[in-house]
């Protein structure tokens, strides 16, 4: 009797094996993968001879192998001509005097390479029917890009348009841009000033002196204004602080 159940015993062991080894060996989803299937934005930018030069700055910040890989990821790519005049540009502020030519992109600085590429790439995919309207994509650097529709154009940080878009690839999409995307200097001041829907909010901050505290470099102290947080408050604005969130507590209501 014993022999008898040990040898079911053993039986049920091998089975148990064959049905593990079996869900073993299932294929996995090529979404699962690490590896992107078909034509990367990596491969895609290195098969176009006028993104060569964004390709080398891909290569020299590391981003084209993580652009080779699995992912959703939303490129915005310029031609060789934008980017090298940027470049220029930038070197013309700085009163930098160069002789490349068209070799001048492999010039940048490690962080001007990096600065460039993070602010053309998201982590997240944004087709063409994703920006229509306004619309705001936080970039690899950490700063907003945002686009607009003027007529039948895809409008970029005001200034660059979407020459070709939607290009999908199995990471991603790509969308050429006419320019090279820069980089907002308004103040926070300025931006809530072009908001609507902000011009009580903008009457608090006058009221309370924070409006010029926001425009400064000055030193202060963190004040509560909500629960459970704090907030960055100049010494010279402390008489007003409690307008101000008296305010907040009316716009909660």
């Amino acid at each position: 009797m014993k022999k008898t159940i040990l040898n079911i015993a053993i039986t049920a062991g091998l089975l148990t094996g064959v049905a593990i080894t079996n869900s073993c060996s299932e294929d996995i989803a090529d979404s699962d993968r690490y590896t992107a299937v078909g034509q990367t934005i990596t491969e895609y930018i290195a098969a176009n001879e006028r993104f060569s030069d964004f390709y080398y700055l891909l290569n020299k910040t590391g981003y084209a192998e993580l652009l080779s890989a699995y992912g959703t990821y939303t490129c915005f790519v310029m031609n060789n001509d934008s980017l090298r005049a940027y470049i220029r540009n930038v070197y013309a502020q700085e009163g930098i005097t160069t002789n490349y030519g068209d070799s001048i992109t492999r010039s940048v600085s490690d962080s001007l390479a990096r600065d460039i590429v993070e602010f053309h790439l998201s982590a997240s995919k944004y087709s063409s029917a994703d920006m229509e309207g306004t619309t705001t994509i936080r970039s690899f650097l950490g700063r907003d890009i945002n686009t607009s529709v003027k007529g039948d154009s895809i409008l970029v940080n005001k200034y660059a348009y979407v020459v070709s878009k939607d290009n999908e690839k199995s990471n991603g999409v790509v969308h050429e841009v006419s320019s090279v995307l820069t980089k907002s200097n308004s103040l926070v001041t300025g931006e809530l000033e072009n908001m609507s829907g902000y011009s009580l909010f903008m009457e608090a901050l006058e009221t309370t002196g924070l409006v010029d505290s926001l425009t400064s470099q000055n030193k202060g102290k963190a004040y509560s204004l909500s629960n459970g947080g704090s907030n960055y408050v100049p010494d010279e604005s402390r008489s007003g602080i409690h307008y101000l969130r008296r305010f907040q507590r009316c716009t909660e209501k």
